[in-house]
């Protein structure tokens, strides 16, 4: 990174840490949710040597969703930490086991999508709700069949091929 770049990676986690704790004095859990979240997501994409406080960020925020029971929320943190591992896994030039960490997070994203879904009682509101998530699959698919500098693997159609199914039964 040259000395301007570090220097806004630098102030971008300065105003991040402050609306953390902004958000946290006013009580807006939302808001603390997904400022942990980008601050995660800026150590995973500005630190790939360590990227384990990004991910541990991601993953509080997670957490906390888990422990106020908002699925939204838990969704969002899922879906960012597949993301994020799939970028990782790219800036790492796929060394051993990190595509798997992918796309067992991205697995895991697809299952908090359609714990909201299936909590949905009418069909309609279901279809609205599952509208908004979709990308999450596609962007999985995408992960999986357009891998740099290679072609997709068998194994990595067939998933790509069943997580469509997936959506498409939803």
């Amino acid at each position: 990174l040259g000395q301007g770049s570090l220097k806004s990676t630098q102030e971008r986690r300065f105003h991040l840490r402050r609306g953390l704790a902004l958000s946290k004095e006013l009580g807006h859990f939302e808001d603390y949710l997904l400022g942990l979240r980008l601050l995660g997501g800026s150590f995973v994409s500005h630190e790939p040597r360590a990227p384990e406080e990004g991910f541990r960020l991601i993953d509080e925020a997670i957490e906390q969703a888990r422990d106020y029971g908002n699925l939204e929320e838990i969704a969002r943190g899922r879906t960012v930490r597949a993301f994020q591992e799939w970028e990782f896994a790219r800036h790492s030039r796929w060394k051993s086991g990190l595509k798997d960490r992918a796309i067992s997070s991205s697995l895991a994203a697809l299952d908090a999508v359609e714990a909201i879904r299936d909590r949905q009682g009418d069909a309609v509101v279901r279809a609205r709700t599952f509208s908004r998530w979709a990308h999450v699959y596609e962007r999985f698919v995408g992960n999986l069949l357009w891998p740099p500098d290679e072609s997709p693997g068998r194994d990595d159609l067939d998933l790509a091929f069943r997580v469509l199914e997936r959506k498409r039964a939803r």
